[in-house]
């Protein structure tokens, strides 16, 4: 398809409904956000949006990376006991937890881009303010941080995955994923980094300086802030809110950047859309229908989504203990920075073959991280530096792919009014059971040194994660072959008597409902056809919904 600037004088924008579909209406163009996003192509805009997703992406990788040095060390300084020790990593993933119960609603109300600003301001602030403080300090402030560091962390991390895949034609969507998660992945390598200069005894030694890394590990995040600030929001979200004029100057944007002739310009003073004055029902009886039409495939999402944070999060708070326990001529913090190059290489390797599949991709590399973690409980081959460091080799190779696959389904499961919330319910499970494998590693060992740990706690917790990297990759498989793979993203519009138009045409959308069936409710005559995202009807030929919203659930 080709768009021409047109040279129409006094242009209305808007979007308007065509037949049983919304599209977005300039002059005498008369298309969808996908498309123009699709002829927009790829270019610098995506270029800068890799950048500034990718860094505030990074920046949350070196805190998960740098979290047991630092609870180590802030233990000590600050004169902790065993119980209050415990409490820190508690702190930081039930932070997290909140955040991404709030960062749902918050980017599909308020915006991702302003989500994004909010949070990235926020990680600064903390972070400052933790590494100011005097060794007098209640621990109670300590925790009060850590819970507002994990908050910051995480609301927005749906937003700024929404706000990448909205902003994107859909061939590049994959790659693009993927170039953000090699900038999370870079980011564990940084923090070896940084911890090799800053804390190389791991916070068990006074000569450590967790304030200095404190401030490293945040640095990315400032760098990250202005990036975000030169991108526009997302031109999906601002259509399926009303807001066209927005919408508009986000795509010429996006096209200047890249080099192609903008889109014809807004009349300013007349720019009112039909679907604005129409608004539809609000994010969480949207919500409420995905709950009811789409449950199964929420909970399927759920389980591998709750399986990875458990064994990412377990299995690189274990390291540190790994690399001090083991018996090697070179230094724990020079075996921590070998190991984190390993996801560097696990995400360009799993970028070359995605075009398997993501679900098989991320299968292959949690069967891969499982057969590390097995081959761990062996004490032979964990008190030897040669045998110890290939297998954390290999379950480290896992982190970024594994990452990039599993975000890639979520982020395509469900329309742009829920996007963001309904991938924010997926992770909340996740962030609990993030939680819990740095509690339990503080619970099972005797205190906070590596060399506290029984063999028989030990070998339990390795097989845990063992399970929990191959739940993930065997949910997973559990989807459609083609979630995930770069397929169109479903954008609704609901208006107030209850008529839903989508921004897709007519053989698109048929090809996703398609797809989903299988995820969708039965009833007694099979698959109910007319149960889709958020509740919105489907019968052949017209959208429509029940007299009430969300009627039938």
């Amino acid at each position: 398809m080709t768009l021409q600037r047109s040279n129409t004088d006094n242009t209305v924008s808007a979007i308007r409904k065509s037949g049983s579909h919304a599209t977005l209406t300039l002059g005498n163009n008369n298309d969808t956000v996908s498309a123009r996003l699709e002829w927009i192509g790829f270019g610098w805009y995506q270029v800068l949006l890799v950048f500034a997703i990718g860094v505030f992406e990074l920046c949350g990788s070196i805190q998960m990376g740098a979290v047991a040095p630092m609870h180590t060390a802030l233990a000590s300084s600050f004169k902790m006991t065993t119980t209050e020790r415990a409490t820190l990593p508690a702190c930081v993933y039930l932070g997290s937890t909140f955040g991404m119960l709030m960062a749902g609603p918050a980017g599909d109300m308020f915006g991702r881009r302003g989500t994004l600003i909010l949070a990235l301001s926020l990680l600064l602030a903390c972070t400052m303010a933790l590494a100011a403080l005097p060794t007098q300090t209640p621990v109670w402030l300590i925790q009060l941080l850590r819970f507002a560091t994990g908050f910051a962390g995480d609301v927005a991390g749906p937003a700024a995955i929404a706000l990448a895949v909205e902003s994107c034609n859909t061939k590049s969507r994959v790659e693009i994923m993927f170039a953000i998660m090699f900038f999370n992945s870079m980011g564990y390598l940084i923090e070896a980094i940084g911890l090799s200069v800053f804390m190389p005894h791991f916070g068990e030694s006074p000569e450590d300086s967790w304030r200095g890394m404190s401030l490293f590990a945040v640095g990315p995040a400032l760098l990250s802030l202005p990036l975000v600030v030169a991108l526009r929001e997302s031109p999906s979200f601002l259509a399926v809110k009303g807001r066209t004029a927005e919408c508009c100057d986000a795509l010429n944007f996006m096209a200047r950047c890249n080099g192609r002739p903008s889109f014809e310009e807004e009349d300013s003073t007349n720019n009112t859309s039909e679907i604005a004055k129409e608004a539809g029902p609000g994010l969480f009886d949207a919500l409420a229908g995905i709950l009811g039409s789409y449950f199964r495939l929420l909970l399927i999402l759920l389980c591998a989504e709750a399986s990875r944070s458990f064994f990412m999060s377990g299995s690189a708070y274990l390291c540190k203990d790994l690399f001090m326990m083991a018996d090697s001529t070179l230094s724990a913090s020079s075996l921590n920075i070998i190991a984190s190059i390993t996801p560097l290489v696990g995400i360009v390797m799993g970028s070359k073959f995605v075009y398997l599949g993501v679900r098989r991709v991320n299968l292959l590399f949690c069967m891969i991280a499982s057969a590390a973690c097995m081959i761990l409980t062996s004490p032979v081959v964990r008190s030897s530096g040669s045998l110890l460091l290939p297998c954390v080799l290999l379950f480290k190779l896992s982190y970024g792919p594994v990452s990039a696959c599993v975000s890639l389904m979520r982020v395509e499961a469900f329309p742009t009014e829920v996007r963001a919330t309904a991938f924010a319910i997926v992770c909340v499970a996740g962030r609990i059971l993030c939680m819990l494998g740095p509690v339990l590693i503080e619970t099972l060992k005797g205190n906070s040194h590596a060399d506290s740990w029984p063999e028989d706690k030990l070998n339990l917790y390795l097989c845990i994660l063992a399970l929990g990297a191959t739940s993930c990759g065997t949910f997973s498989m559990l989807v459609h072959p083609k979630m995930g793979t770069g397929r169109k993203l479903q954008d609704f519009v609901v208006l107030k008597d209850g008529e839903v138009f989508n921004m897709l045409d007519e053989e698109e959308e048929e090809a996703l409902l398609k797809e989903d069936d299988h995820f969708r409710s039965k009833g007694l005559n099979g698959i109910k056809r007319t149960n889709t995202y958020g509740s919105l009807m489907h019968t052949t030929g017209a959208r429509g919904m029940p007299t009430k919203f969300g009627q039938g659930f």
